[in-house]
C-alpha cells in the first residue's frame, strides 16, 4: 500500500521536522491509507453484483459510455447501434 526509499524510512522528507513530528505525520498518513483501503474494500464487496455486471459488459463490448453503464447497472444489456 505504500513504498519507501532505502535512504528514508518515513513518508515525509523534510529535514526541519523532529523525529516525533515525522512519526506523527507518518502515523496519520498510514491511518488515512488504511481507512481509504477499507472503505474501497467495503464498496467493492457491497457492490459485487454491479461490479460483475460491468466487468461482463466490458468483456463483451470493450468500452461503455455513461448511458450504457447506467443500462448495465439497471440490469439491461446496452443496445449497440
Amino acid at each position: 500500500m505504500r513504498t519507501f526509499s532505502d535512504d528514508n524510512p518515513g513518508f515525509v522528507v523534510v529535514n526541519d521536522l523532529s523525529a516525533g513530528t515525522s512519526d506523527a505525520i507518518d502515523s496519520e498518513i498510514k491511518r488515512l491509507l488504511q481507512d481509504s483501503y477499507e472503505r474501497a474494500r467495503v464498496i467493492l464487496k457491497t457492490n459485487t453484483k454491479e461490479l460483475k455486471s460491468l466487468a461482463d459488459a466490458l468483456i463483451k463490448y470493450e468500452t461503455l459510455d455513461a448511458e450504457e453503464v447506467k443500462e448495465v447497472l439497471e440490469g439491461r444489456l446496452p443496445e449497440r447501434r
